[in-house]
């Protein structure tokens, strides 16, 4: 989103790895791919994953016809970012911290009227 784009999806919602033509490997050849819930079927159950609680987060707070505003790229810092203007003009500021072990401090500032420091647990 970071590069100009205008939509998202997610191509898989829900994965089956046990069963189907690519057991072991459902997503049909990439081994790094994961649905938002994986299903298992022999028990009816599924698990969320990760993924979906990412998802969750923009549903909840980034409303349709939101546009990306600027904030800083903090990849190196291991605080990847992204901030969106709603339309009722509500400022959403996601911040992920996929450090497994610590949590990590931050300073988030707006139009140089105010600023708060906020620490991210780790992986959240």
């Amino acid at each position: 989103m970071r590069n100009w784009a205008q939509a998202s999806d997610y191509w898989g919602i829900a994965l089956d790895p046990k069963s189907g033509p690519n057991v072991g490997n459902p997503s049909g050849g990439c081994t790094t791919c994961r649905g938002m819930v994986t299903l298992d079927n022999s028990n009816g159950t599924f698990t969320l994953n990760e993924d979906y609680y990412v998802w969750a987060q923009f549903a909840k707070f980034v409303q349709p016809g939101a546009i990306r505003i600027s904030s800083p790229n903090l990849e190196s810092s291991d605080l990847p970012n992204i901030a969106f203007r709603n339309p009722d003009g509500s400022i959403a500021l996601i911040v992920l911290n996929d450090n497994a072990s610590s949590p990590k401090a931050f300073q988030v500032a707006w139009n140089r009227r105010g600023s708060a420091t906020r620490c991210q647990p780790a992986r959240s």
